[in-house]
């Protein structure tokens, strides 16, 4: 987006989002006051300096253990140190959407050479030797649990989450790792290219762990199936309301139902009562209203399905702009049928009551009070 790319170690580049923003957090850290600054321009992070302070320039050593003098003054005086490594930002990037970079974190991202530069000194300080001599924590005098290999113990996959199932105390390895003098990822982040292959993965770890004692095994956590299952929880919850507000509407609309058609057949009264002297049945009074009412819901129901498929364009193109998918809203046809089908049986339930109503009427009675 803005700048040059690193021609050296000691320049780095800073990676924004798909729009690029920053994690406040990291601004904050990059030592930007978000407060005051809503938008921040490019050429504020362009040619931006850092230190790198090293473990010997860091950690001081005293009876035994080292400690850090975190006081301003010190910090100054490290900041000011000619052995400290002094950093740039020199790019600003932004990942393509189909680009592997996107699964670069936001933030500094840096070169290896200036990473194994790093860890070489490390390895070289004296609290990383003094670590590896010791069986305690140099800097907390804590006691370290013993370490079985002599790789580092914790793993953390997401996509698939893999850790070693290893105890809360902090082993030495663990402890060297901490202070730089490891070049062993403290994570690995498996993205499988689909559920297949996530299903292949998960059956893999599960196989390797058959027949190995509790601390041999490898735990994993699968954050996609775990997402899957909040999404799934939270539809549900949706499907639950949605299920609830559907049912209220459904009684409503068959007492809406009910007394429309009961409302018609008191309006209708002389025709009904003529129907029954010209020789009609009961039973035909209440085919005519179950007929009236089975068409009507069935109008009712074409006229929905056409609604629906009316506004189905309209409602993907907004949804695609506003959430970027596509296709959201699909209405199909066995679908649509079922619509109709449910208008047709909800008028027919609806009215079927005031048709019994109606065919008991009594056209003599009626006829008498009849001016």
């Amino acid at each position: 987006l803005y700048g040059y790319y690193p021609t050296n170690k000691n320049e780095v580049v800073l990676i924004v989002d798909e729009k690029n923003r920053l994690d406040t957090n990291i601004l904050n850290a990059l030592g930007i006051d978000v407060k005051k600054n809503k938008e921040i321009k490019f050429d504020d992070l362009i040619g931006k300096e850092y230190k790198i302070i090293l473990n010997d320039e860091f950690y001081k050593k005293q009876n035994g253990h080292f400690y850090v003098d975190s006081s301003e003054k010190n910090l100054k005086k490290l900041y000011n140190s000619k052995n400290t490594i002094t950093i740039s930002i020199t790019a600003i990037l932004r990942a393509k959407e189909d680009s592997s970079l996107s699964n670069l974190p936001e933030g500094i991202s840096y070169s290896n050479e200036l990473c194994n530069y790093y860890i070489d000194d490390c390895k070289k300080s004296d609290i990383v030797k003094s670590q590896q001599d010791s069986n305690y924590n140099v800097i907390t005098g804590q006691t370290l649990k013993n370490s079985k290999n002599k790789e580092d113990e914790i793993f953390e996959i997401s996509g698939i989450n893999i850790l070693n199932n290893v105890n809360q105390s902090t082993t030495k390895n663990q402890m060297l790792s901490s202070l730089g003098a490891s070049l062993l990822p403290s994570s690995i982040t498996i993205y499988p290219k689909d559920f297949e292959s996530k299903s292949d993965i998960i059956e893999y770890l599960d196989n390797y762990n058959k027949d190995k004692n509790e601390d041999e095994k490898i735990l994993y956590k699968d954050t996609s199936t775990t997402i899957n299952k909040l999404s799934t929880n939270i539809m549900k919850g949706i499907t639950i309301v949605l299920v609830v507000f559907a049912t209220l509407i459904f009684f409503i609309s068959l007492i809406t139902i009910f007394i429309l058609t009961y409302a018609s057949v008191l309006e209708r009264k002389t025709e009904v009562c003529i129907l029954r002297v010209l020789g009609g049945k009961k039973r035909d009074i209440v085919r005519l209203f179950n007929t009236e009412n089975i068409i009507i819901g069935f109008l009712a129901g074409i006229l929905g399905v056409f609604l629906a498929y009316t506004f189905i364009v309209p409602m993907n193109y907004g949804l695609e702009k506003i959430t970027d998918l596509s296709n959201v809203a699909i209405l199909k046809v066995e679908n649509a049928i079922v619509v109709i089908a449910i208008s047709v049986i909800l008028t027919f339930i609806g009215g079927f009551i005031p048709a019994k109503i109606a065919a008991r009427k009594d056209p003599v009675e009626f006829l008498k009070n009849q001016n």
